[in-house]
């Protein structure tokens, strides 16, 4: 990757982003600072914490695809605001 070259090894993944779906690998994610596991790039995770502040996780569903193209669940959107860790 950091060469040009992509690189083959590792597990690979569908990552949703604001460009679209992308596929990378472990090692790939690892170096762009993706949790394991991951399948929502924090870009989309923000635009799905501010939406949902505002509306229900379902408006913010339909807003986040209006918006970006970009499907991803009220399930989704529940999950990732409840992992959002409390300021002090």
């Amino acid at each position: 990757m950091a060469d040009g070259e992509p690189s083959q090894s590792g597990r690979k993944r569908q990552v949703k982003t604001g460009v679209g779906t992308v596929t990378v690998n472990s090692k790939q994610a690892k170096k762009l600072g993706l949790k394991k596991g991951t399948q929502i790039s924090p870009v989309i995770s923000k635009c799905c914490w501010v939406l949902s502040a505002n509306e229900s996780y379902q408006q913010a569903e339909k807003d986040l695809e209006l918006l970006t193209g970009i499907k991803v669940g009220h399930s989704s959107i529940h999950r990732l605001v409840g992992s959002i860790p409390v300021l002090q």
